[in-house]
């Protein structure tokens, strides 16, 4: 089972950071809005909602047990893909975009992207927020700060990490002051080899060559 268990949580609502500390280099029991690594998407939703989020938007795609069978060159129709891939919800104030993985018990989360849009607090206050929950950063590179795995690159990362990027981001749409992203990409690496080695079983031991 890959489900993370809390150590503290983080409450990221209208901008505003609860006070106790975390351990720095303990990524792995960071959250953002009540959201941690490993969730279900039940428990992202009813967080959203416990924080005031009504407007939720999911995408699909393939469950574990679906990605098994694509992978052993079985069609499966994107309108039969019943694993969940993100859910959205944003207000004036924030917006974050949940992404998961597929494991064998359900979808969890892998990344969370959480954007602030300065409405009743500054960057310097949000930083001073941060940097009171999580700890001083292990690595500031400019206006990007990261606890956990400090590679540059997030191609390059292969452990949780957190990143905040404070200042202007190159998104399409509205602007936003700065952004934080928790992830681990060690989860999906792990579902990529569970799903190599199970459609390999289910045929015989066979790889298929893509």
């Amino acid at each position: 089972m890959m489900k993370r268990h809390a150590v503290l949580a983080l409450a990221i609502t209208v901008g505003l950071l609860s006070p106790a500390p975390l351990v720095a280099a303990d990524v792995d029991g960071f959250d953002i809005l009540g959201i941690q690594l490993g969730m279900s998407p039940d428990e992202v939703e009813a967080q959203a909602r416990a924080k005031g989020f009504e407007s939720l938007v999911s995408g699909a795609s393939p469950s574990f047990e679906q990605l098994v069978a694509m992978r052993s060159r079985e069609q499966v129709l994107p309108k039969d893909f019943s694993g969940v891939l993100s859910i959205r919800f944003s207000s004036d104030r924030e917006a974050a975009e949940v992404y998961f993985v597929q494991t064998p018990d359900g979808s969890q989360v892998s990344q969370i992207a959480y954007r602030f849009f300065g409405t009743g607090v500054n960057l310097d206050q949000m930083t001073d927020q941060v940097v009171g929950k999580y700890g001083q950063p292990d690595l500031e590179r400019a206006d990007q700060w990261l606890w956990g795995d400090t590679a540059e690159y997030v191609q390059q990362r292969k452990g949780p990490y957190l990143e905040f990027d404070r200042g202007p981001m190159r998104v399409i749409g509205r602007q936003p002051l700065g952004t934080l992203t928790l992830g681990d990409p060690s989860l999906r690496a792990t579902i990529n080899d569970a799903v190599a080695e199970a459609a390999s079983q289910r045929t015989g031991g066979e790889k298929p060559r893509f």
